[in-house]
């Protein structure tokens, strides 16, 4: 199942000297000289060698010398808040839902579609074909280790640096139920039988009916009841998760201090995944209807991301849900507006791991069905078995953060400069035709016309390391020397006018030689500008960052 190759350790000598390798381009002339005097000296320093054989030391006893450093590093020791992160989501854009039925009947869909995405991964069959398929990244295929951690796991706060939890499938504790979050409030719902097989359809949708009647029963009695906002049912401990790590963690170990706290953050931890049923419970779940400020499909299109990314737990959010998983590894996110998003936690896999796995729960979810008899049925929540999560909270430090939550979760998306745009002049089939990465393809075009001048800049892209156990990535450094004259070529073949007035419409051009084929000197000269044998060193651990980074 998993890869039999060791991560090993270069040489330093061999990765300084890749290191000045792909800084010469980059750096003016008297920077690259301090640095060949730098590196001179790292060669024949002490302490390096004494790193270099702790590495070398470690690697003979571990499958991985890098993975548990840069899981900490990159990720579970990152302390800032992790409300606005790098973790892939996937957003689906579905018609709206006609009433509450439906939007039920498809939540059931992901759900059912989800655990038989699961439950796939599993299958010999899905190892033998991800080590034919275009994943296929060495002779034996890549590590499929990171499929095993998108679900049944959780990201627990601790100081310093947070824990990662996983309960494996198959074994003595693995779970039975998902998390649903709806309105603020949390439900676990089981839907595996005591046999750990999948329930039927209509029994989750019954489930997760209940759950939608019960939270909208609650939401109304509680908004007109209390003033405290720690004395209600509803209260959106999940913005908590918003804070800086350290303070959601001072909250978490005082909210563990009460045995019941405990209870319920254990069933979170240990779910299989968590669903969240969003909408708006100012207009209800039906979403053809209009209002002032438009359609609801308009509203919902405008807040969705934030709403998702950040915990939508501010007091004066129209949809409030608790915090997607308290980090879970795996959340799904079914809007009564037509939208799904599926989010994953970069902790715990690459991108092409998780748009995989999006691809199977599609797959899986297209082929069930929920008859019209049970979405007539007039269900009662008290006779289902969905369990209310609810934390009990007496401590007056925790009021005092809910009253300044507001304010911050509003300022923390107002910090972040984000612009989305559709390009569909053409896609990936296009890409594929030039026999490169898509970060190369694009990297290459958008580089130069962004420049008046034919010279390489630094330029991010990512390398699969997953040849070796418990492999994540390397950053592909393609600018060399022997890029230059091509990268000179380029630009005095590719831009059709240097005296387009814009970087934009340089850009526009070149998309324009893309479409009409006439595309193509640096595709024949591809050799360093593209980056296929930096992305062939990188996958066999000859890369730069990794090496230097510890």
């Amino acid at each position: 199942m998993f890869q039999n190759k060791q991560m090993p350790v270069r040489p330093l000598a061999t990765t300084l000297d890749k290191y000045l390798t792909v800084l010469e381009p980059v750096v003016g002339r008297d920077e690259f000289t301090q640095a060949e005097k730098v590196v001179k000296d790292m060669k024949k320093d002490a302490v390096m060698s004494m790193c270099q054989k702790f590495l070398e030391d470690r690697a003979s006893k571990s499958d991985n010398w890098l993975a548990e450093w840069w899981l900490n590093a990159a990720y579970l020791g990152f302390r800032e808040s992790v409300v606005v992160n790098v973790s892939p989501a996937f957003v689906l854009d579905l018609p709206p839902f006609k009433s509450v039925q439906s939007w039920i009947q498809f939540a059931t869909q992901v759900v059912c579609g989800q655990h038989k995405a699961i439950q796939s991964v599993l299958r010999p069959e899905f190892v033998n074909s991800v080590k034919s398929s275009s994943l296929k990244s060495g002779s034996s295929g890549p590590c499929l280790i990171q499929y095993y951690r998108l679900y049944n796991a959780c990201r627990v706060p601790e100081y310093n640096v947070d824990k990662y939890v996983v309960y494996p499938s198959g074994a003595p504790n693995s779970p039975r139920h998902i998390v649903v979050m709806c309105l603020n409030q949390m439900y676990s719902v089981d839907i595996l039988d005591q046999e750990m097989r999948l329930l039927d359809p209509g029994e989750i949708y019954r489930r997760l009916f209940a759950v939608y009647m019960t939270s909208s029963m609650s939401q109304s009695s509680s908004s007109s009841s209390t003033v405290d906002p720690l004395a209600s049912s509803v209260v959106p401990f999940g913005a908590l998760t918003a804070l800086h790590r350290d303070d959601w963690t001072k909250c978490y170990k005082l909210m563990s201090q009460d045995s019941d706290n405990v209870a319920v953050f254990e069933r979170i931890h240990s779910s299989m995944f968590v669903l969240c049923l969003d909408y708006d419970s100012g207009q209800g779940a039906t979403t053809g209807e209009t209002s002032k400020e438009g359609t609801s499909r308009e509203k919902k299109a405008e807040g969705f991301f934030p709403q998702q990314d950040h915990s939508t737990a501010e007091a004066v959010a129209p949809v409030e849900i608790q915090d997607s998983a308290l980090r879970h590894a795996l959340s799904d996110h079914a809007s009564s507006d037509g939208y799904l998003a599926v989010l994953f936690k970069h902790r715990s896999a690459e991108g092409t791991v998780s748009s995989h796995y999006t691809v199977l729960m599609e797959q899986f979810a297209a082929d069930v069905k929920v008859s019209d008899a049970v979405m007539s049925e007039k269900i009662s929540p008290q006779r289902q078995s969905i369990t209310p999560l609810v934390f009990r909270s007496t401590v007056p430090r925790l009021f005092s953060l809910f009253s300044r939550l507001s304010s911050y979760l509003t300022i923390r998306p107002e910090s972040l400069d984000l612009n989305v745009c559709i390009f569909d002049s053409f896609g990936k089939s296009v890409i594929k035709t030039f026999k490169v990465s898509p970060d190369a393809f694009f990297k290459s075009l958008c580089s130069l016309p962004c420049s008046d001048e034919p010279t390489l800049v630094p330029t991010y892209e990512s390398g699969s390391l997953r040849n070796y156990r418990w492999g994540r990535t390397d950053t592909i450094r393609s600018a060399s020397k022997r890029g230059a004259p091509v990268r000179k070529m380029g630009f005095e073949t590719w831009i059709p006018s240097t005296d387009l007035p814009s970087v934009r419409d340089r850009l526009d051009a070149r998309i324009d030689s893309v479409i009409d084929g006439t595309l193509g000197v640096p595709v024949t000269a591809r050799g360093d500008f593209i980056s296929l044998k930096y992305t062939r060193d990188v996958m066999s651990m000859k890369g730069v960052d990794r090496h230097l980074m510890v």
